[in-house]
């Protein structure tokens, strides 16, 4: 009797302990089932959704990097878009917590509408373009429906009839004769208007030039830091090359930096900024008594030119990084002015 007791105690014993084995192994594997969850969770960057959802600037800041690391837009670019994006997010939700799936196409409509009378025509298409691309990014980081960037409303905008701006070949010429090449800052500025003249470049792609960019043997010079985030390679004019040269060997100060153009009295040796490329070409203007603004005339008296010649719009728009020919197609237009010089005289009838 007592030993069938025993073995009663013992089989008892064994079960609850195999329960108790069963019941680790259970908790093993579902700690084991989380932290692969966990894992599969931090590689794939899910957190998860606190009820206040997030602030404006949270989403600012990640449009900002989808701009940046997906589309490849410029920081100019991308400051615009931001500006435009926040302030539909602080005209729909004001203080109250962010919550985007209440975004609707009426929304948009009316941000539009309530815009519109402020803005000029293509102010108006620079925010609607704006507008677009900041709920495609909702969209793409599915935190709105799709096909809501589509309720953006379109507003046609007439082309512009008017040619660009651009200086007539004689103020174009006094221009770059006008810089002092006896000083070493005058041989930097002339070298700068000759990049911004005769490759038609923009005033940050002239500040992000290095020493490594120029190769004198193929006489090229190459552009990595474009507005498109392309490559660019120009061969270099003779005018262009013997300038730099000159600059390099004679003009530019000792410096550990790569940038090719530097500063040469207050924060001298350090890469120069697109005020100074502004304030250079701004100075030469106003030494040369020619009524012009801004680096863009230089693109757009560059571009004009090559039309006159015989370029054609592609080749224009490689040159100057134009990535679709509807920008190009500016410089194609008439000037009427110069239709109306070359106009011949009305025949006169004899009676």
């Amino acid at each position: 009797m007592r030993r069938d007791q025993a073995r009663a105690k013992k089989k008892g014993n064994g079960a609850m302990q195999t329960q108790r084995h069963l019941s680790s192994d259970a908790v093993k594997k579902s700690s084991g089932t989380i932290r692969v969850g966990r894992i599969a969770a931090s590689h794939l960057c899910i957190t998860p959704r606190t009820q206040s959802g997030p602030t404006v600037e949270q989403l600012i800041a990640g449009y900002d990097r989808h701009m940046d690391q997906v589309c490849g837009f410029s920081a100019s670019t991308r400051r615009l878009r931001k500006q435009h994006g926040r302030d539909l997010l602080k005209w729909r939700y004001g203080t109250r917590p962010i919550h985007l799936p209440q975004l609707s196409a009426k929304d948009l409509a009316e941000f539009v509408r309530t815009r519109a009378p402020d803005l000029s025509p293509g102010s108006l298409h620079v925010l609607i373009v704006c507008l677009r691309s900041f709920c495609r990014f909702l969209e793409f980081s599915g935190r709105i429906r799709i096909g809501l960037s589509g309720a953006v409303p379109r507003v046609p905008t007439p082309p512009s009839t008017q040619p660009p701006k651009t200086l007539a070949v004689e103020d174009w010429r006094r221009f770059l004769s006008g810089f002092p090449r006896a000083t070493d800052v005058g041989k930097r500025d002339y070298a700068i208007a000759l990049c911004l003249s005769k490759l038609a470049l923009r005033s940050h792609e002239v500040t992000a030039l290095t020493l490594d960019d120029i190769n004198w043997q193929a006489r090229t010079l190459r552009l990595n830091r474009t507005k498109q985030r392309r490559e660019r390679l120009f061969p270099m004019p003779n005018q262009l090359a013997k300038a730099l040269a000159i600059y390099l060997k004679k003009a530019r100060p000792h410096t550990e930096s790569r940038a090719l153009f530097v500063h040469h009295q207050l924060y001298i040796g350090r890469p120069i900024s697109t005020g100074c490329v502004r304030a250079v070409v701004q100075r030469a203007f106003k030494r040369c008594g020619i009524a012009a603004s801004g680096t863009h005339i230089l693109r757009h008296t560059w571009a004009t030119c090559a039309h006159r010649r015989g370029a054609s719009l592609k080749l224009i728009a490689d040159i100057l990084g134009h990535s679709s020919l509807q920008t190009t197609l500016r410089y194609a237009h008439v000037n009427l002015e110069e239709l109306r010089q070359a106009a011949l005289p009305w025949p006169r009838i004899r009676k």
